[in-house]
């Protein structure tokens, strides 16, 4: 189990958990402040693609963004998540170029 901050508050992610819904190989709980990454992920998938979008969910919720999206059942819209968490290493190669990453 890893612990991570989250804008001040701690969350911990945990690998080779037993997830309810079998369609996703994660999932993020800001109740309890927690990244579960599923047991079965297929061989070939990127875990740290999966890892930067409940990241990018966690953010979301710690910045008071938790339900007021599109996405109502699930809180945050999908496909913006994973733009984020997909593009993050190209723009964070574009910060450092220009030292502006902090």
């Amino acid at each position: 189990m890893e612990v991570i901050s989250i804008l001040g508050i701690l969350w911990r992610i945990k690998f080779n958990e037993k997830l309810d819904d079998k369609d996703v190989d994660a999932q993020s709980d800001p109740h309890e402040k927690i990244i579960r990454v599923a047991d079965d992920i297929e061989d070939g998938v990127d875990v740290n693609r999966i890892l930067r979008h409940e990241i990018i969910h966690a953010f979301l919720y710690e910045s008071g963004l938790g339900f007021n999206w599109e996405h109502k059942p699930y809180g945050h819209e999908e496909t913006m998540v994973d733009w984020i968490a997909i593009q993050y290493p190209k723009i964070k190669k574009v910060f450092e170029k220009l030292g502006i990453e902090e």
